[in-house]
């Protein structure tokens, strides 16, 4: 989760989205 991609990639998901409410599922996705 350390990773900038990873950061910047779930910011865009929040904006997208309008919120992230947990970020396991996006660990699960990958």
């Amino acid at each position: 989760m350390s990773c900038p991609f990873l950061q910047a990639l779930n910011m865009a998901l929040q904006l997208r989205s309008g919120f992230w409410p947990d970020i396991s599922f996006y660990e699960e996705r990958l």
